[in-house]
């Protein structure tokens, strides 16, 4: 097998997961197909580079190192596609682009701060939507991209996962739990959750295959509510308790409402887009997005032949 960028992608994705199946999702592939592909990569190898089992998936000590250079790896060759894209005249045009709400104010800047030193004659407008919609936009040709939390229905989009954002949990500060400095799922398992009918929870499986993997069936509080703000409410009487992205914790704090941190789980956001046309503007404004928003260097950004092939409007 000749090594590829691909490659490193797929074993970069298990290193950060530390779980196939989830890392699988991520890549939109199958479990079993990943599982071979990190088989043949550790052969041409000839590494280990992960200890699996059937409770756990771990780096060794070469996993560990290896992973480290192919980061570097797959940086390299996402900047060398972006420079190509800026040299073919990629920082000219318009682009529109959806942001969920919860996180615009804490990307938007950092966003256009970013393109204005990769591209500051590119045009850049902004959609404050949910996550649920600004797929459907994208999907409709309505908006170019989209920055979104945990994306269903995105198969036929283009997608670069931009960072997976820790997860907290909401309780009011009477809970028998509010004094922990972190949570598990697994504390979690006697509560109500509050799922409004507006978040990505919903319509989205995940974090009920986490407590399923966690050992338990999530217990789904019947309060109706039908955005976060409501959702906090309703945490703060004591209706059930919630968990979001730490970015929607808000930002004041509440005497009568706490934020305990979620070890392990975190949520994927991504920015989507068309996939079929051509748009070279498009490719620098997802550089842009991943640099603003990455906690660390994004060794997912497929900025290169991922991108050239997104649509704009």
């Amino acid at each position: 097998m000749a090594i590829e960028i691909r490659h490193l992608r797929q074993f970069l994705a298990v290193s950060e997961e530390l779980h196939f199946t989830r890392a699988a999702e991520r890549l939109h592939l199958a479990q079993p197909a990943l599982s071979a592909q990190i088989k043949k990569l550790e052969e041409e190898l000839e590494l280990q580079l992960l200890v699996r089992s059937t409770r756990a998936v771990m780096l060794t000590p070469s996993g560990e190192e290896f992973a480290a250079k192919a980061r570097i790896a797959v940086a390299a060759y996402d900047d060398a596609l972006v420079t190509a894209a800026e040299l073919r005249g990629g920082g000219t045009g318009h682009v529109s682009v959806g942001i969920n709400p919860r996180i615009q104010s804490r990307v938007r800047m950092g966003i256009l701060r970013r393109l204005g030193e990769l591209a500051p004659q590119l045009s850049l407008d902004f959609v404050s939507e949910s996550s649920v919609r600004l797929v459907t936009a994208v999907i409709e040709g309505r908006l170019d991209a989209a920055v979104v939390i945990a994306p269903t229905h995105t198969a036929t989009l283009r997608s670069v996962l931009v960072r997976n954002t820790p997860l907290v949990v909401a309780l009011p500060s009477t809970h028998p739990l509010a004094e922990s400095r972190t949570l598990t799922l697994w504390d979690l398992r006697d509560e109500e959750w509050i799922l409004p009918s507006a978040n990505v929870f919903a319509s989205n499986p995940m974090m009920q295959k986490l407590c399923l993997e966690a050992g338990f069936r999530m217990k789904v509080s019947t309060t109706a509510t039908s955005n976060y703000d409501e959702d906090f409410v309703a945490v703060r009487e004591g209706n059930g308790i919630e968990v979001v992205p730490e970015d929607f914790a808000p930002a004041r704090s509440d005497a009568a409402l706490v934020f305990i941190p979620l070890e392990g789980p975190t949520l994927p956001i991504y920015m989507i887009a068309q996939s079929d046309g051509q748009s070279r503007a498009l490719g620098v404004v997802f550089r842009a997005v991943v640099d603003s928003t990455s906690r660390e260097p994004a060794s997912d950004a497929l900025t290169g032949a991922k991108l050239t092939g997104a649509k704009t409007g």
